[in-house]
């Protein structure tokens, strides 16, 4: 079997770890597989680093149509399309609408439901979508109840993270990479900064603890489109002397074991991958309902 991946993101967030989770696993297997990224992406980056084939293509605007004419063009030599994101989805849409034929597969990982417009409904409801994976049960059910037809079509297989990432890497002392006290606590967060993920709601955690006592230390290690609003939000509370902002960091693994605890305040969560990599490194999560 041969699959064509399609990753619209252009930054590196949890959908595109876990797709380089799949591809890794794909090669100890018989799948053979492509990867068609967004121009100048982070995961784009990772895809040439690892020797993989690769179409760089983009997804804006108008151009999405020459992109979906592309996958057209190419699809014939795949037995499935794989789309892991929307822009991916809606590309894999209009490439059914121009005449391909393959079958498509879309991974879910956000909860919640698609808007109700008919152009939306159709998306989803089209037949050439043949499975909408779900990354939890959750996800699954949403979409079950969202499709108008054939909602066998969606099923659950759960994200997970690979251990051996954690378990066998050489590890670094955070504390010692941001010049902290050895004897502070640390808690921090590794996810985008992005409205669901409700860093403002962490920041006001940060105040309450530190009107206690001063001996937290909070740290954010990602990046995202809210980022000035967060900053913005952090200098209003005077938390800067207590707050790190590491932006985007490749080396989770190697510096997530040493916070104290992992605080997770997001709105939303398909499933929480990063809870699971909190884990992996036993580190204890406070988290929002």
């Amino acid at each position: 079997m041969k699959i064509l991946h399609i990753s619209s993101e252009k930054s590196w967030r949890g959908g595109e770890r876990q797709i380089a989770y799949l591809l890794e696993e794909s090669e100890k297997s018989d799948v053979t597989f492509s990867i068609l990224v967004k121009k100048n992406s982070s995961f784009h980056a990772y895809i040439n680093e690892k020797g993989y084939e690769c179409y760089e293509k983009s997804f804006s605007g108008f151009k999405l149509l020459t992109t979906a004419l592309f996958l057209v063009r190419i699809s014939g030599q795949y037995d499935v399309i794989h789309a892991h994101s929307g822009k991916s989805h809606t590309l894999t849409f209009l490439a059914l609408l121009m005449g391909m034929r393959k079958p498509v597969v879309i991974s879910r990982r956000v909860d919640f439901v698609p808007k109700k417009n008919l152009l939306t409904k159709w998306k989803y409801n089209h037949l050439g979508i043949r499975r909408i994976v779900g990354v939890s049960g959750a996800i699954t059910e949403i979409m079950r109840s969202y499709l108008t037809r054939e909602k066998h079509r969606c099923v659950t297989i759960y994200s997970g993270v690979d251990l051996n990432r954690f378990s066998q890497v050489q590890h670094k002392s955070l504390r010692s990479v941001l010049n902290l006290p050895q004897d502070c606590f640390l808690i921090g967060n590794t996810s985008a900064l992005a409205d669901h993920k409700d860093y403002f709601t962490f920041l006001k955690v940060a105040q309450s603890l530190l009107r206690e006592d001063e001996v937290y230390h909070f740290v954010i290690m990602g990046d995202g489109p809210m980022e000035v609003e967060i900053e913005s939000f952090a200098r209003d509370l005077n938390l800067l002397d207590h707050l790190t902002f590491t932006g985007f960091l490749n080396n989770i693994p190697e510096v997530i074991g040493d916070l104290n605890v992992f605080l997770m305040t997001s709105k939303t969560e398909g499933l929480g991958t990063s809870i699971l990599d909190a884990f992996a490194s036993k580190v204890p999560v406070v988290a929002t309902r």
